[in-house]
């Protein structure tokens, strides 16, 4: 094992290539995983960076009554079942969207073992079209 800080890259379902081709130079100073959901995920073949790719265990044919539940009634979006177990030994964990349940879990679990949390929360909206500028 390398003696390099070791980074979590949670992205639940909008792992891509995309963006996680920009970390990859990276990896020459740091051990990167990334994790995605298994039924969302993009085509990631050609990424150097390890993937973990969680299912949802109450999945059957990509539709999942556990998750349906969680997001429509308790307002949870994209749980990844077994996440906290998979960020233990992590010196940092870096999830996307702050309003995902994902980036809720790696809260959480940041909150439980101290470990470093950054959350990167984007938008693609030009500033001129919305309504309150302020």
């Amino acid at each position: 094992m390398s003696a390099n800080p070791r980074i979590a890259l949670v992205r639940g379902p909008g792992l891509s290539v995309f963006e996680l081709q920009s970390y990859e130079p990276l990896m020459d100073h740091y051990d990167l995983r990334a994790f995605g959901l298994a039924q969302h995920s993009v085509d990631i073949d050609t990424l150097a960076i390890p993937i973990t790719k969680i299912k949802w265990k109450d999945s059957v044919s990509g539709h999942s009554p556990a998750n349906a539940y969680r997001s429509r009634i308790k307002g949870q979006r994209y749980y990844m079942p077994g996440l906290e177990k998979e960020l233990a030994g992590f010196d940092l964990v870096h999830s996307s969207e702050i309003a995902s349940t994902f980036s809720w879990q790696c809260a959480q679990q940041a909150k439980k073992t101290r470990v470093p949390l950054v959350i990167t929360s984007t938008e693609n909206i030009r500033y001129p079209v919305w309504s309150e500028p302020a």
